[in-house]
């Protein structure tokens, strides 16, 4: 089986994770134009600013707001009035969390991805030694 490199394994969790979050966005129905879900887009970097990989991951920016329940006048943490939403003839915002939750999960599994392949390496490259090894001091 061939070895990975990190950059492969980010571009493969990146079309997963954007497979997820379109799952999420469909079964919460956020949208109408499909705009949010053709935004997305990853760009992989390797040894960038003294990162092993870097990973953009980019989506259109109304996103960020429908996943946190504002937008339209509706602000963070001023809450869904019944009595201020029928004086003013709105409809409360609600959120539809199609990214943070789904994200978070996901950093952590590529976490392990690759911690788990920087052991296979160490360990093949251990296997591939022979003869003695002989440390002076």
């Amino acid at each position: 089986m061939a070895e990975k490199t990190n950059v492969q394994i980010a571009r493969s969790w990146a079309a997963v994770t954007f497979k997820k979050w379109r799952a999420e966005i469909k079964r919460l129905k956020i949208g109408k134009t499909g705009t949010l879900n053709s935004s997305f887009q990853a760009f992989v970097t390797a040894e960038s600013g003294g990162d092993l990989t870097k990973i953009k991951m980019l989506y259109a920016y109304y996103g960020k707001f429908v996943d946190m329940g504002v937008g339209r006048g509706k602000k963070l943490g001023s809450g869904n009035s019944r009595l201020v939403n029928k004086l003013l003839g709105t409809k409360p915002r609600k959120e539809k969390v199609w990214y943070s939750k789904i994200i978070a999960k996901e950093v952590y599994i590529l976490a392990q991805i690759i911690q788990e392949n920087a052991g296979n390496k160490s360990v093949s490259v251990l296997d591939k030694i022979t003869g003695t090894v002989r440390l002076e001091m």
